[in-house]
């Protein structure tokens, strides 16, 4: 049985590089279910903070407004709301612009 010492270096190893399922990690067996239920915390956490990146940043903005804006007009919206669309590509257009300026 390994020691709290060892487990917990063990995290924050796989923490620095995640490319393995922790709770696999051979000699490590007698505590599979702490170390999944502490694969998926961390996971979970790195998917919220992924999506917040992702939400704060104005090329993921205008493409996500771009892509309601396509489904809106599948769904059968008049012709006259083309206008929004094409202004909503423009937005996008220059988000990216913007970005690749940075």
């Amino acid at each position: 049985m390994a020691t709290r010492e060892e487990i917990e270096r063990l995290k924050h190893n796989w923490v620095m590089d995640s490319c393995w399922d922790l709770e696999d990690t051979e000699g490590f067996e007698d505590h599979r279910e702490e170390l999944l239920d502490y694969r998926h915390r961390m996971e979970a956490r790195w998917a919220e903070q992924k999506q917040a990146r992702l939400e704060a940043d104005p090329v993921y903005q205008a493409t996500q407004h771009l892509a309601e804006a396509g489904e809106a007009r599948d769904h059968g919206w008049p012709e006259s709301m083309d206008y929004h669309l094409r202004v909503a590509q423009v937005y996008a257009t220059l988000a990216i612009v913007d970005r690749l300026e940075q």
